[in-house]
């Protein structure tokens, strides 16, 4: 549930809160395409505003990224549902690095593509 700024959060019916999403803009730092290597696997992130692709380790996924309590978080759909990388929290992000924690699955450190377009 998206909800603006200063609303109360809302319930998922189990008594759980669920996360605030704000409107407020993105990191500019956060666009740009990104990069992850990793033994037999690269990662590409290309972020343009609010949109989010994200290919490698023979998935393709596309989303959004948001702020939700606070941190900038990206949520992908992706064309395997055996994905493991749709929900990810972003961390330490700097122009040139950054950190993806991806729920269940663990966390990749991607590089900024210096004097790359963002392909999104």
């Amino acid at each position: 549930m998206v909800i603006a700024d200063g609303a109360a959060a809302a319930s998922d019916g189990t008594g759980t809160p669920e996360a605030r999403t704000t409107t407020e803009e993105i990191d500019s730092a956060l666009n740009g395409s990104w990069a992850a290597f990793s033994p037999g696997s690269t990662i590409l992130l290309d972020v343009d505003g609010r949109r989010v692709e994200m290919r490698g380790g023979g998935h393709r996924c596309e989303g959004t990224v948001a702020k939700e309590d606070g941190i900038l978080t990206m949520r992908l759909r992706c064309d395997d549902p055996r994905a493991k990388r749709t929900v990810g929290t972003v961390w330490g992000l700097t122009e040139r690095a950054m950190t993806v924690d991806w729920e269940g699955y663990g966390a990749d450190s991607f590089q900024h593509e210096s004097g790359t377009a963002s392909r999104v």
